[in-house]
């Protein structure tokens, strides 16, 4: 069964602060399957035409485009249409955030980039990029192609330059957390709790109870999901579970009763009408829109299920 996965972060992220390389894909098919990390994430597409999930949002990218995952969101890349399809992807560890951006206002620069508020743009089209913001991801790639033992002083000056431009034009600071900063380890204990949803999400969790998994109050812990990640603990729990239920409607043949209840829905009628109020159709309606899949095994229960 496919599953959201919590990506491991390589040294390099860690030690430098980015990671920067290119995805390729010489046919149609899936990239990259629904997994999170905190890193902040962009691909820039060079080549093809790809399908891409955030949450539970669906959106077509092509050449030229660029596109944000902030951190800890849910998301999937899958190339479209024949021929060869490439990416470059930049990640960002939230750690070098706090090293950017110094002073008191930190919170406004470092905010944007760790979640997404109503309105907030994700997908940039070519023509929307701002030239300087261009200009530094074709250099970026240029020193991909040359990579030396500079390669990654390089990439994170010009990683810090390409986060400016893009707050300067077409990303906004705003301000969180009335009265206090959101702090480096603040965003460490809501990340372990985002990987606490992803691992609990089909049981019956509270966020009392996720609280209670990394040492805080009901109250703060409430306050601070909710500066971290812009959503409250239910509306993240409800977009896991239907992410999750997305992905294996359109790639599966498993009843959608038992679609439901491994995702977390107990009640099948709750389940449609939330899916339809994000997706704009039931899971009936998707199903039937995804080719007939061939039968594979699940790793967790050996049950028969089928698969694309």
């Amino acid at each position: 069964m496919t599953d959201v996965y919590t990506e491991t972060a390589p040294p390099h992220l860690s030690e430098y602060g980015i990671e920067f390389f290119s995805q390729t894909k010489d046919n149609a098919g899936v990239i990259a399957r629904a997994h999170i990390h905190p890193a902040i994430e962009f691909i820039y597409i060079t080549k093809g035409t790809f399908e891409i999930g955030i949450d539970s949002e669906q959106l077509t990218a092509t050449v030229g485009d660029l596109v944000l995952f902030r951190a800890n969101a849910v998301h999937t890349t899958r190339h479209v249409g024949e021929g060869y399809g490439e990416y470059f992807v930049l990640k960002i560890n939230p750690t070098l955030l706090f090293q950017i951006f110094l002073g008191k206002d930190i919170t406004g620069y470092v905010i944007p980039f760790l979640h997404r508020n109503p309105g907030d743009i994700s997908h940039f089209a070519a023509s929307d990029i701002p030239i300087e913001a261009k200009r530094i991801l074709d250099s970026m790639i240029d020193e991909y192609d040359h990579s030396d033992k500079y390669f990654f002083a390089i990439e994170r000056a010009y990683a810090a330059a390409f986060l400016v431009s893009l707050l300067r034009t077409v990303i906004k600071p705003q301000s969180y957390l009335q009265g206090g900063e959101i702090s480096e380890k603040s965003v460490g204990l809501i990340y372990e709790s985002v990987k606490y949803v992803n691992e609990n999400y089909a049981s019956d969790i509270t966020p009392t109870d996720c609280a209670e998994s990394i040492h805080l109050s009901y109250s703060y812990f409430a306050k601070l999901f909710r500066a971290v990640t812009g959503k409250t603990f239910k509306e993240y729990l409800t977009g896991v579970r239907l992410a999750k239920a997305h992905n294996v409607l359109i790639s599966t043949a498993l009843p959608i009763t038992d679609v439901a209840a491994s995702c977390g829905y107990s009640n099948l009628s709750y389940f449609i009408a939330e899916y339809r109020k994000v997706y704009g159709r039931t899971p009936r309606e998707t199903r039937k829109d995804t080719k007939k899949p061939t039968t594979l095994k699940l790793p967790d229960s050996g049950n028969e299920v089928n698969k694309i």
